[in-house]
């Protein structure tokens, strides 16, 4: 389903966003956690908040929503560090985007290997048909990175995400995210 918005929503001064991404964990760890951060087109940190997650559970999806409502209002895109966080633990961005009302886009710096994945599915997970499931949105690529979106359109999505790379290729708040969350 996608949102019927304004260009001029995402693309004013003040945009805001909520990175999301995980801490660092081991297999035998039953939780771990998900960090949000809100941050401006001018690269502004506005907000920290995490919330722990089940590894390899099926809590991500309200993870998510829950830190959107930390974060509160504003929010003009959810950017998630990957579709899977705490092992196999996947967002449902559909299902994110219908109950958050915020447009949702998944950044990764390669093209996944869905065969490999399916086959770790099926090896490890009763479940493995479901979550696979949530993964199989199409993918979008600007030639150096990849996306998935959900609730706007691709090609707006990725003129919005480039406002927020200041080096390299990847958006800042997802580059911020991650290093903050390496040490959680």
């Amino acid at each position: 389903m996608e949102w019927k918005i304004d260009q001029n929503y995402l693309l004013n001064k003040d945009a805001r966003v909520l990175a999301v991404d995980d801490a660092p964990f081991s297999r035998g760890n039953n939780f771990t956690w998900l960090l949000g951060l809100i941050m401006r087109v001018d690269g502004t940190i506005e907000n920290l908040a995490k919330v722990s997650i089940k590894v390899d559970g099926e809590d991500a999806t309200n993870a998510v929503g829950e830190l959107v409502s930390i974060m509160g209002d504003g929010i003009r895109m959810i950017m998630l560090q990957g579709i899977t966080f705490g092992g196999f633990n996947v967002v449902d961005i559909a299902a994110l985007f219908k109950n958050a009302r915020v447009p949702v886009a998944v950044v990764i710096d390669r093209m996944p290997d869905m065969k490999s994945i399916e086959e770790a599915l099926k090896k490890h997970f009763k479940d493995w048909q479901s979550r696979i499931e949530k993964m199989r949105n199409k993918i979008y690529s600007d030639g150096k990175v990849y996306y998935q979106f959900e609730g706007i359109d691709p090609n707006l999505g990725m003129k919005f995400i480039k406002r927020f790379i200041r080096n390299g290729n990847y958006p800042e708040p997802l580059r911020v995210a991650n290093l903050i969350a390496s040490i959680l």
